[in-house]
């Protein structure tokens, strides 16, 4: 008769042994696969961020439509009716067009995290776009932001509310200033916006502890 509990134990063991005599292959291949997660997550945001961008537009485009409709007052939970995807817990409240570069962005309401991983934000605390006071929108600098780097005071700006209206802006300041200076969130007496994301551009594993912060006031208002 066959032992089978001996040979199963005997099957163990080799297997341990086996894998015993390879640590280092097992550390290598680890640190491979880390490897090749940490080149892939870059991409993975920047196509994340992408992919929102359409989902958001076909969400602008419902939140315009009620406007125009005139039946978005009946509606006080826009955010509910109008959010890009199931889950969200936000929902877009402007268009934002750098001319320059001929790029624009669906903008989302709140500046949070979660929602900044998405698409630019809109601090709900400063003016409504387009209306009189300071509006703060804040973008990542490795993904919609980034276009920014290189941005000139002079340049013009287009953002487009839910009622159609859309307002050119003109940079007057392009400032490098500590991420602990709240001084470009408080309001100032005329329609203007202001642009917000993390410097350096460059990638560094250090914490940017700097902010750029680029303000355009609306043309109208400087003629």
């Amino acid at each position: 008769m066959i032992n089978t509990n001996s040979t199963k134990i005997a099957v163990n063991k080799s297997t341990v042994d086996k894998l015993s005599k390879k640590p280092y292959e097992i550390i290598l291949l680890s640190l491979i696969v880390i490897a090749c997660l940490l080149l892939i997550k870059p991409s993975y945001l920047y196509a994340k961020s992408v992919l929102a961008q359409v989902l958001l537009k076909h969400a602008w485009q419902e939140s315009q439509h009620e406007y125009q409709q005139e039946i978005q007052p009946q509606h006080q939970e826009k955010d509910q009716r109008n959010r890009p995807w199931h889950w969200a817990d936000s929902y877009p409240v402007a268009k934002l067009t750098y001319k320059k570069k001929n790029v624009s962005w669906i903008i989302m309401a709140g500046m949070t995290g979660r929602a900044m991983a998405f698409a630019p934000t809109w601090l709900e605390d400063s003016a409504k776009p387009n209306q009189y006071g300071n509006t703060v929108i804040s973008a990542h600098n490795d993904s919609h932001f980034n276009v920014l780097e290189n941005s000139d005071v002079g340049e013009e700006f287009l953002l487009e509310d839910p009622q159609g209206q859309i307002l050119s802006y003109r940079v007057m300041t392009i400032d490098i200033v500590s991420q602990y200076d709240i001084s470009s969130y408080l309001f100032q007496d005329e329609t203007m916006i202001t642009l917000i994301t993390c410097y350096p551009f460059k990638v560094t594993n250090k914490a940017k502890t700097q902010r750029l912060v680029i303000q355009a006031v609306h043309v109208d208002s400087l003629r």
